[in-house]
């Protein structure tokens, strides 16, 4: 009688499950989009939009689509972070202890913003502050995000400079929202293969430890400071050619081709009430050194 009533018990969480999962997947999500990019604007402190379709499914794993999705910090009209389609798996097991782990998630078509305004302002200070790693007892872990055909602009009106580094493929990490987010992945400039790899952290300055390489001119570019309202830091910057790096970052004859020799370049950067201020030189080529 007791085997009878296990099996019975054990076959109705079955069905259970089974109906439950069945209901999800026949659900028009669309229709509920608002209550989805609110759950998400409570996680990540970041106020999200779904434009696109979304789609969420629970067998033979939990996994959520979207498309056409923006991160802001209040106003869509300006965006942190624009994706055409996001796509996750979700680590099924650790959601009934209320964590949320992305076991693998991809992000297609992403333009990261970074915007200085005219006042100094950039516009990811302060963002995802009320965006906690446990946002409603809700733990949040990243355990292999990738990006693809993505890019970043960036803009600064007080300088009037502007770039964008489009082609961005990447594998991203962190232990939760606040990071540090470990990044890996590579771009193509001027049609030359450019590698990256370090960590980014938010705290109260945007803290970047980057490295960026080109094997095809043997050129290398460290960033190890603060980027945003307040940037300060050093940058290091080595090759085996002057001439082939300079080609690579502006394009070709933006400097004579007699310069071949290997060069070395590091430099410090921060403001200092008013305009970026470049200090501390010290510079090589060939045989010949310099500083400032």
């Amino acid at each position: 009688m007791l085997k009878k009533i296990v099996v019975g018990i054990f076959c109705f969480i079955i069905l259970a499950v089974t109906g439950l999962g069945v209901y999800i997947y026949t659900l028009d999500w669309n229709k509920h989009k608002a209550v989805v990019a609110q759950r998400f604007t409570q996680i990540t402190g970041l106020k999200t939009v779904i434009d696109g379709n979304l789609t969420v499914q629970i067998f033979p794993t939990p996994r959520f689509s979207a498309g056409l999705v923006k991160f802001t910090k209040g106003n869509p009209r300006y965006p942190l972070v624009e994706v055409n389609d996001i796509s996750a798996n979700v680590e099924f097991i650790p959601l009934f202890s209320n964590k949320f782990i992305l076991s693998s998630m991809s992000l297609n078509g992403a333009t990261i913003h970074l915007n200085v305004n005219e006042e100094g302002e950039f516009n990811w200070s302060g963002a995802n502050r009320s965006g906690l790693n446990k946002s409603g007892n809700l733990e949040v872990s990243f355990n292999d995000v990738r990006m693809t055909n993505s890019a970043v602009h960036y803009e600064n009106k007080q300088t009037n400079k502007s770039f964008e580094i489009p082609n961005i493929s990447a594998n991203i990490n962190a232990p939760s929202l606040r990071g540090p987010y470990r990044a890996s992945g590579k771009f193509i400039h001027n049609d030359n293969e450019i590698t990256f790899n370090g960590d980014v952290i938010n705290n109260a300055d945007t803290v970047v430890k980057m490295n960026m390489s080109s094997a095809s001119i043997a050129s290398k570019l460290t960033v190890d400071g603060t980027i945003g309202s307040n940037p300060k830091g050093t940058i290091t910057f080595e090759g085996k050619s002057l001439f082939d790096t300079i080609s690579v970052m502006f394009g070709k004859n933006s400097l004579s081709d007699k310069y071949v020799l290997p060069f070395y370049l590091s430099f410090t950067y921060g403001l200092d009430n008013g305009p970026t201020k470049l200090d501390n030189f010290t510079a090589k080529y060939g045989n010949t050194v310099g500083s400032g």
